[in-house]
C-alpha cells in the first residue's frame, strides 16, 4: 500500500471511532461519498469496532490472546509518528486481523445467550434439543456446496427448489438478485435448506451474499431481542449477531430466515422477503 493509501486508511479508522478532527472529518466524508470503495472500507472499520465492543466483556480463548500479543509485538511503531498515529495504525491492522475471529465469537455468544435457562419460559427453540433460529442462521452463513437451483418451469416467481413444499423465490428479474448456490444441513435434528443469492451481473463480494434458509418441520419460536418489523402484512424479527444481520419470519407454518454479512442492510432483507 502506498503512503496516500495508508494515510487514507488511518483517516477512515479515525472517522470510524470519532477521533478525526472536524475539518478533516468533512473532507474525509466527501471522499467517502465520491468513492464507493471507501464507503465499504468505512463500514468494515465500523463493523470491526462494533464487533470488538460487543465482545469486550467476554474472555477470549488464551490462544487468541497469544496470537494477538504476538502480532502486536511484531508490528513496529514508526518513530516519526506520535502515539495517536501508532494507535490508528494498530487499529487498522489488528482490527482487520481480529474481525473474523471476533465476529465468530460474537455469533457464538449470541447463539448461547439466546437459549433460555431453566425456568425462563419459552425461548427460541421449538422443543427440547431442537434448533434455534440463530443456529439455523449460522448454518446459512456457510459456503455453498450445491449448484444454484434453476427457475421453476411451472410456477412464475419461484425456483425449482423447496423445503416441505415451501418454494424459494426467484428474484433475478424483479429485484436483481440471482441464485448462486445452495446447501443442506442438519441442525439439532432438523433439516435446514439454504439457497444463496448475489446481486445479478456478477458473483459479487462475500459481503453481498444472502443466505435464505427454510427449516423443516414446525415453525421455531421467535428469538428474543432484536426488533419487530411489519411489511406487507408480514411480521419480521431482525437481529444482529456480530457482523451478520438475521431476518426471520413464518411462511406457510415454517421458519424462514434471511442472513447476510454487513454489506446488506436490514431494509434490503425486508424488501426481498416482502416481495414474495
Amino acid at each position: 500500500m502506498d503512503r496516500d493509501g495508508a494515510d487514507m486508511q488511518a483517516k477512515l479508522a479515525a472517522l470510524a471511532d470519532g477521533t478525526l478532527a472536524p475539518g478533516e472529518r468533512e473532507q474525509a466524508l466527501r471522499q467517502v461519498d465520491r468513492q464507493p470503495e471507501l464507503a465499504d472500507e468505512l463500514r468494515t472499520q465500523r463493523d470491526a469496532l462494533s464487533v470488538l465492543a460487543s465482545v469486550e466483556s467476554v474472555r477470549a480463548p488464551e490462544s487468541l490472546h497469544r496470537s494477538v500479543e504476538s502480532l502486536m509485538r511484531s508490528t513496529p511503531a514508526p518513530a516519526s509518528r506520535g502515539r495517536r498515529s501508532r494507535r490508528l495504525r494498530l487499529q487498522v491492522g489488528v482490527a482487520g486481523a481480529l474481525a473474523a475471529a471476533a465476529a465468530a465469537a460474537a455469533l457464538a455468544i449470541a447463539l448461547t445467550s439466546s437459549d433460555p435457562g431453566p425456568g425462563s419460559g419459552p425461548g427460541p427453540s421449538s422443543g427440547p434439543g431442537g434448533p434455534t433460529v440463530l443456529r439455523a442462521a449460522e448454518a446459512a452463513l456457510g459456503p455453498s456446496t450445491l449448484p444454484a437451483p434453476a427457475p421453476s418451469r411451472t410456477r412464475r416467481g419461484e425456483l425449482a427448489r423447496s423445503m416441505d413444499s415451501v418454494a424459494y423465490p426467484y428474484w433475478q428479474d424483479s429485484l436483481g438478485w440471482r441464485a448462486s448456490g445452495a446447501r443442506t444441513d442438519s441442525v439439532d435434528g432438523r433439516q435446514v435448506s439454504t439457497v444463496f443469492y448475489v446481486p445479478d451481473g456478477g458473483a459479487g463480494p462475500a459481503s453481498r451474499r444472502i443466505g435464505y434458509a427454510i427449516v423443516a418441520g414446525d415453525a421455531l419460536a421467535m428469538p428474543a431481542g432484536g426488533r419487530m418489523i411489519e411489511s406487507h402484512g408480514i411480521r419480521f424479527r431482525a437481529l444482529h449477531a456480530g457482523d451478520a444481520t438475521v431476518l426471520t419470519w413464518r411462511r406457510a407454518g415454517h421458519t424462514c430466515i434471511l442472513v447476510a454479512r454487513g454489506g446488506v442492510s436490514t431494509a434490503t432483507l425486508v424488501r426481498l422477503a416482502s416481495w414474495e
